[in-house]
């Protein structure tokens, strides 16, 4: 699609300045068990965080990440692999680590994604994720991401991206549904 991006979005990101400003360390094992926790488990091939900070100061709330695939993971055929595309979404966990979270959202919908690099992309050894928090309700979480190279070149740019509240019974009925179709 022919879309107007603002000015400078796609310049090249400064990842040194972001490592500086977004600077709490958390474990990765710590966002998958948060995720876990409140009942979306994610297999090994799609844990692909490796490094991850926050910043939640200022008036800012934003994640800055490392994506990578494990090594024995068949990459090919991808603009992004489905694991790492996954991987940038469910960054948004990070927030949640050690405060008191217990309610399940799920994926609810993305405004645009914009593949900024032309060039195949999906060869890359790693990732870099900047995601940043715009709303935080009860009932959704909305969030900016950018998606870049070891050099900071912008890769991909997903804006307005939600995350929306569901309960376990939702969860089960869609299941169940699902099952009566096929």
């Amino acid at each position: 699609r022919n879309v107007q991006i603002e000015p400078g979005r796609t310049e090249p990101v400064d990842l040194d300045s972001l490592r500086g400003r977004i600077d709490e360390s958390v474990d990765t094992k710590d966002v998958y068990g948060a995720i876990d926790g409140v009942g979306l488990w994610l297999g090994p091939m799609f844990q692909v965080l490796k490094q991850v900070w926050r910043k939640e100061a200022d008036g800012s709330n934003e994640v800055l990440g490392r994506l990578e695939l494990d090594p024995d993971v068949p990459n090919v055929g991808h603009v992004l692999h489905p694991a790492l595309f996954d991987g940038t979404i469910h960054t948004l966990g990070t927030a949640s680590v050690g405060k008191n979270v217990n309610d399940l959202k799920i994926f609810g919908g993305v405004g645009s994604v914009d593949v900024i690099q032309k060039d195949n992309f999906s060869q890359l050894r790693q990732y870099w994720i900047w995601l940043n928090i715009k709303e935080k309700l009860e009932a959704s979480e909305t969030f900016d991401l950018v998606v870049m190279d070891d050099k900071g070149t912008v890769l991909m740019l997903m804006d307005n991206v939600v995350f929306r509240k569901v309960l376990p019974e939702q969860i089960q009925m869609a299941i169940a549904d699902r099952k009566s179709v096929v």
